[in-house]
């Protein structure tokens, strides 16, 4: 007869478990929050363990793919060797639109 493996089972509580965080992670909102505070200066923000890692992220903070304190404001981010650096310049001003709209398909020849 085979002998049968002993199941262990851990119970945790009634709670739903939290995500778990990735060994790399950083706190991207906390850090840029600071950042916001101070519109107009240069901030060194994080320094990555590659020249690489630090474009990476650089190019991802560029592209918005981070939670940042306001998403639609001017940020500006660099990264040189392996430190990462960010600039906030304040909110972006929005065009104005005109009313109405013109359609330029019939053009005189």
């Amino acid at each position: 007869m085979a002998r049968r493996k002993t199941v262990t089972v851990e119970f945790v509580g009634n709670d739903k478990p939290g995500k778990s965080r990735p060994r790399n992670y950083v706190p991207w909102n906390d850090l840029l929050t600071v950042v916001f505070k101070r519109p107009g200066h240069w901030a060194k923000v994080w320094k990555a363990r590659s020249a690489e890692q630090a474009q990476t992220q650089q190019a991802n903070l560029t592209q918005r793919r981070m939670i940042f304190p306001d998403p639609t404001g001017d940020w500006h981010f660099a990264s040189r060797g392996r430190d990462v650096f960010a600039k906030y310049e304040g909110p972006k001003e929005r065009k104005r639109l005109r009313s109405g709209s013109v359609r330029r398909t019939q053009r005189p020849r």
